[in-house]
């Protein structure tokens, strides 16, 4: 039985794929990327010297210029003077020597999918879904992403990942998850029974959504999903289709005692609710309700500042996933809002960017469907309907980027907490390559220095754990990037990386960098 799996249906149909295509009756392995050497043990003193220390709460560098690491967290912050006296007052096993560099926080990413995958594969590439999902795990550390949100997939492949992960053995991120999420019965992505069975059998590797049909299943559902260890819950509140189905369909959501029910339960055992919302109807319920992030942006309103105001009042964060944005922003001649602004620049952004992100983070064995998506977004799809999925429409795909800024100007209006989130997994999105929701935060209004904050100590701040994560501070976790450039002067320079630490152990090091 595969680890990626759950049940004998999946596997059969992962030895069927391997065999026609390869020969063989079980999937290559991915060659991953060894562990840098590190000959320091868990409770061994690290000193970080002569380094250039990002305060994100402050948005400027701090006083202090060196970090004594211990246990994986950060135990002393360090004046330039007590640098000096902590190489003889502490047995320091190691000394990284940042020479001017920037230190700042690890980058976390609080929307995503680890073990997810393009939604349209051919049957020859299904022997490559696992090294996929491992590359995702390396793609994120590589970019600088520390620490995830995985909000919702397949319980088997998750599990797998995140055992590889804390055992040392597949260099990623830490991951908090929220495993297989819930739905009604007749929500948003229930194809039926057939269509679904195929998709879990054949992309996903097991259930990718529970579809609820009473409330006693849905608490069911929630308890099997506290029992196996999710850290968070997530759900959908959608009322229509993007693409797919009929142009009138009306999808079923969950009403507001269902709502309740899972705030409730939700609030029991001290979890914390990502609730997808991309129609102004769904999201305005979980508003009332009271979860705790909103997930996406709105495609058929913008958010008003009414609404921004209520969630602001409740303390309901908003993690936009910009690159939803780029993959929506499908070329469709003169229809939807195709004479908007910004949809022409998440149009060109994606050209510009895209290629890139496929090479650098995609298998070989993938990388055609990747680009031949990329390319079908840009010049659009043969009568306007995606292969396997159904016709588009085009006022809701591309009411993301005509609605997103008018959002976003709410949201500062009435202090609504912005996370960052990729989406990654889906799409042409990559977990934990946060570049374009940095680049298009900026493009919308925020700072430079507000979306170092949001993309570190604000996602952990919408997770629940900030007094843990999300800066350089003492008592917390050593997750920490080593920068060239000073990140505070522009975006770019994140992307400057030399090394990045998790829980103060080495896990990449650019390969130009030396030691």
């Amino acid at each position: 039985m595969s680890k990626y799996t759950h049940g004998i249906l999946p596997d059969l149909v992962e030895g069927a794929a391997n065999i026609f295509t390869r020969g063989k009756l079980v999937s290559p392995k991915y060659k991953r990327t060894a562990f840098p050497a590190w000959d320091v043990k868990l409770d061994d003193y690290v000193l970080f010297s002569n380094a250039n220390i990002i305060d994100v709460d402050q948005g400027r560098i701090e006083e202090c210029r060196g970090i004594l690491v211990r246990n994986g967290k950060i135990e002393k912050m360090l004046l330039q003077n007590e640098v000096d006296d902590a190489r003889k007052r502490y047995p320091v096993k190691k000394e990284v020597d940042c020479h001017d560099n920037y230190l700042m926080p690890g980058l976390s990413d609080t929307h995503a999918h680890i073990s997810s995958l393009i939604e349209s594969i051919s049957f020859k590439a299904i022997p490559y879904l696992q090294q996929q999902r491992e590359k995702n795990c390396e793609v994120a550390i590589q970019n600088g992403t520390t620490f995830i949100r995985d909000v919702g997939a397949s319980e088997t492949p998750k599990m797998y990942l995140r055992k590889e992960i804390e055992g040392t053995r597949l260099i990623g991120p830490t991951m908090i998850t929220s495993y297989t999420a819930v739905i009604p019965k007749g929500g948003m992505w229930d194809y039926g029974k057939l269509i679904n069975k195929i998709a879990e059998v054949a992309l996903f590797g097991g259930k990718f959504l529970y579809f609820i049909k009473s409330r006693n299943e849905l608490l069911e559902r929630l308890e099997h999903n506290m029992a196996i260890g999710a850290e968070l819950i997530k759900t959908y509140q959608e009322e229509k289709p993007l693409y797919g189905f009929k142009q009138d369909t009306i999808y079923k959501m969950w009403s507001m005692d269902d709502l309740r029910t899972i705030v409730e339960f939700a609030k029991k055992h001290q979890k914390r609710i990502a609730c997808h919302a991309m129609f102004i109807k769904g999201a305005r319920m979980a508003i009332e309700a009271g979860v705790n992030s909103l997930e996406h942006m709105t495609v058929d309103s913008e958010y008003t500042l009414e609404d921004a105001e209520k969630m602001a009042e409740k303390n309901i964060a908003i993690v936009p996933t910009l690159g939803v944005g780029l993959y929506l922003a499908i070329e469709l001649g003169k229809q939807g809002y195709y004479n908007d602004n910004d949809l022409q620049y998440f149009k060109e952004y994606r050209k510009k960017v895209a290629p890139r992100f496929i090479r650098d983070s995609v298998v070989p064995e993938f990388q055609a469907a990747y680009l031949n998506l990329a390319k079908n977004l840009d010049e659009g799809y043969k009568n306007n309907k995606m292969p396997m999925i159904g016709p588009i429409w085009p006022d809701r795909v591309t009411g993301f980027a005509h609605f997103v800024r008018k959002s976003f100007e709410n949201f500062r209006k009435a202090g609504v907490k912005v996370g960052i989130g990729t989406d990654g997994g889906l799409g042409i999105s990559f977990t934990g390559l946060l570049e374009p929701e940095l680049h298009l935060s900026n493009y919308l209004g925020y700072s430079v220095q507000e979306i170092l904050r949001m993309a570190t100590l604000g996602n952990m701040e919408i997770c629940g754990l900030e007094k843990e994560r999300g800066s350089i501070t003492t008592g917390k976790v050593a997750d920490l990037l080593l920068l060239r450039s000073n990140p505070l002067d522009s975006l770019d320079n994140v992307r400057t990386i030399e090394k990045v630490f998790k829980d103060g152990r080495l896990y990449y090091q650019n390969a130009l960098s030396g030691k």
